[in-house]
Protein backbone atom coordinates (compact mmCIF):
# COMPACT_ATOMS: atom_id res chain seq x y z
CA UNK A 1 0.00 0.00 0.00
CA UNK A 2 1.80 2.87 -0.63
CA UNK A 3 1.20 7.07 0.77
CA UNK A 4 -1.37 7.86 -1.09
CA UNK A 5 -3.51 4.92 -0.95
CA UNK A 6 -3.17 5.33 3.45
CA UNK A 7 -4.46 9.22 3.18
CA UNK A 8 -7.32 9.99 4.86
CA UNK A 9 -7.62 13.56 3.34
CA UNK A 10 -6.75 15.15 0.09
CA UNK A 11 -3.38 17.02 0.11
CA UNK A 12 -2.57 20.51 -1.30
CA UNK A 13 0.20 21.53 -2.51
CA UNK A 14 1.60 24.63 -1.20
CA UNK A 15 4.24 26.58 -0.13
CA UNK A 16 4.49 27.95 3.32
CA UNK A 17 6.82 28.79 5.56
CA UNK A 18 6.84 27.10 9.41
CA UNK A 19 8.65 27.22 12.31
CA UNK A 20 8.82 24.20 14.68
CA UNK A 21 9.35 22.70 18.39
CA UNK A 22 10.76 19.80 18.81
CA UNK A 23 9.24 18.16 22.31
CA UNK A 24 10.96 15.48 24.11
CA UNK A 25 9.90 12.79 26.21
CA UNK A 26 8.15 14.64 29.08
CA UNK A 27 6.75 17.26 26.53
CA UNK A 28 9.81 19.75 27.38
CA UNK A 29 10.94 21.89 23.99
CA UNK A 30 14.29 20.19 22.98
CA UNK A 31 15.31 21.74 19.71
CA UNK A 32 13.88 24.35 17.21
CA UNK A 33 13.48 24.81 13.32
CA UNK A 34 12.14 26.63 10.62
CA UNK A 35 11.23 24.81 6.98
CA UNK A 36 8.64 25.53 4.48
CA UNK A 37 5.42 23.16 3.79
CA UNK A 38 5.23 20.95 0.64
CA UNK A 39 1.34 19.99 0.75
CA UNK A 40 -0.75 19.87 3.83
CA UNK A 41 -4.20 18.41 4.23
CA UNK A 42 -6.42 18.24 7.25
CA UNK A 43 -4.74 15.37 8.93
CA UNK A 44 -1.36 15.84 8.58
CA UNK A 45 1.87 17.83 6.00
CA UNK A 46 4.87 17.30 4.40
CA UNK A 47 7.85 19.88 4.93
CA UNK A 48 11.42 20.29 3.85
CA UNK A 49 14.04 21.56 6.28
CA UNK A 50 18.03 21.39 6.59
CA UNK A 51 17.28 18.89 9.71
CA UNK A 52 16.53 15.65 9.72
CA UNK A 53 14.05 14.65 12.53
CA UNK A 54 13.23 11.22 13.87
CA UNK A 55 10.26 8.94 13.29
CA UNK A 56 8.07 9.81 15.89
CA UNK A 57 9.17 13.04 17.42
CA UNK A 58 6.43 14.85 18.30
CA UNK A 59 6.47 18.50 16.79
CA UNK A 60 4.51 22.06 17.70
CA UNK A 61 4.28 23.31 14.34
CA UNK A 62 3.63 27.10 13.41
CA UNK A 63 2.53 27.84 9.92
CA UNK A 64 1.91 30.82 7.94
CA UNK A 65 -1.11 30.45 6.07
CA UNK A 66 -1.85 33.89 4.26
CA UNK A 67 -2.50 36.57 7.10
CA UNK A 68 -2.42 34.06 9.93
CA UNK A 69 -0.46 31.79 12.01
CA UNK A 70 -1.67 28.09 12.71
CA UNK A 71 -0.02 26.17 15.29
CA UNK A 72 -0.63 22.73 15.30
CA UNK A 73 0.53 19.73 17.71
CA UNK A 74 2.16 16.83 15.66
CA UNK A 75 4.01 13.83 14.76
CA UNK A 76 6.95 12.77 12.57
CA UNK A 77 5.67 9.53 10.38
CA UNK A 78 8.52 9.27 8.54
CA UNK A 79 11.63 11.26 6.95
CA UNK A 80 13.36 10.97 3.61
CA UNK A 81 16.76 13.05 2.48
CA UNK A 82 16.35 14.91 -0.51
CA UNK A 83 20.00 16.22 -1.55
CA UNK A 84 21.10 18.37 1.38
CA UNK A 85 17.83 18.94 2.81
CA UNK A 86 15.01 16.61 4.46
CA UNK A 87 11.05 16.29 3.97
CA UNK A 88 9.33 15.07 6.99
CA UNK A 89 5.68 13.82 6.62
CA UNK A 90 3.66 14.67 9.74
CA UNK A 91 0.51 13.44 11.27
CA UNK A 92 -1.63 16.38 13.07
CA UNK A 93 -2.40 15.13 16.55
CA UNK A 94 -4.08 18.22 18.18
CA UNK A 95 -5.34 21.73 16.55
CA UNK A 96 -7.03 23.85 18.74
CA UNK A 97 -10.53 24.81 17.36
CA UNK A 98 -9.89 28.50 15.82
CA UNK A 99 -6.44 27.10 14.28
CA UNK A 100 -8.42 24.44 12.71
CA UNK A 101 -11.40 26.79 11.14
CA UNK A 102 -7.95 29.09 9.98
CA UNK A 103 -7.01 25.57 8.07
CA UNK A 104 -10.24 24.55 7.21
CA UNK A 105 -10.89 27.68 5.20
CA UNK A 106 -7.21 27.64 3.65
CA UNK A 107 -7.75 24.42 2.15
CA UNK A 108 -11.01 25.16 0.98
CA UNK A 109 -9.35 28.35 -0.95
CA UNK A 110 -6.95 25.67 -2.37
CA UNK A 111 -10.15 23.26 -3.01
CA UNK A 112 -11.99 26.12 -5.29
CA UNK A 113 -8.93 26.55 -7.31
CA UNK A 114 -7.37 29.30 -5.19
Amino acid sequence: MNDQERRRAGRYDTLNLLDNIVLGQKGEPVARGMGRTLNISETGLLFESHLPYEPEQTLVITIALEDDLVEIKGRVRHVEPCGDKFRSGIEFLEIDDDDGRILKKYLKLFKAGH
